[in-house]
């Protein structure tokens, strides 16, 4: 077995050191080019139609963004209806590459709902227990929540969570209970929604 001598020792620390410093500067860039999206929890207010309705006992959330939709942006498990102001935590996070080199679409996409100021719209959605007979199962949308995009861009950090109100799907006039939501890269969004509009010649105010 031959002994490496110390001017080799030297040159393979230096090539592991600089693998090292582009391993990280790669990673930092990738979580650069991403937009995560995270449902945390949720809660029903006393008193609220949700929780006077006894056809009401399974309870699930799910949207649609950048053509994103169906069981992919559901959470995975449906809860028990909570009791008053308890919470029901779902912990879902959603992450979205938005590298314009590598997903050109989907950064257009993205910026086309910031331009036109469309928001993203978060279903609370009744599961009915399994019964013999599958075809009275029908999923029941019994409130939403809404996120402006152009809202969070309006803020200065990557990452940003915020209590949303959710409206009773058949009384828009009515709050029925609270979602928390997360948004983080915030920062790739700005920049990704910018050069997009420059690439275009459009200007819109975030």
């Amino acid at each position: 077995m031959n002994t490496p001598n110390y001017q080799d020792s030297l040159n393979s620390v230096e090539v592991a050191t600089t693998e090292l410093e582009d391993s990280n500067q790669r990673t930092e860039e990738e979580r650069y080019d991403e937009l995560s999206i995270t449902i945390v929890k949720l809660t029903f207010l006393e008193g609220s139609a949700p929780l006077k309705n006894n056809a009401i006992q399974q309870i699930y959330t799910e949207y649609s963004f950048l053509n994103f939709e169906g069981p992919e942006m559901e959470t995975p498990f449906s809860f028990p209806k909570p009791r008053a102001n308890e919470e029901i935590v779902f912990d879902f996070k959603k992450t979205f590459s938005i590298d314009v080199e590598i997903n050109h679409d989907t950064c257009r996409l993205l910026t086309n709902m910031i331009k036109i100021r469309e928001k993203i719209k978060f279903v609370v959605v009744n599961e009915p227990f399994e019964t013999c007979d599958s075809s009275f199962q029908v999923c029941q949308e019994i409130g939403y929540a809404e996120v402006s995009l152009n809202e969070v861009l309006k803020l200065e950090e990557n990452s940003h969570t915020c209590q949303y109100e959710i409206i009773d799907s058949r009384n828009p006039m009515t709050v029925v209970g609270y979602m928390t939501v997360t948004i983080e890269g915030i920062l790739a969004m700005r920049r990704v929604a910018l050069l997009i509009l420059a690439q275009s010649g459009d200007e819109v105010a975030f």
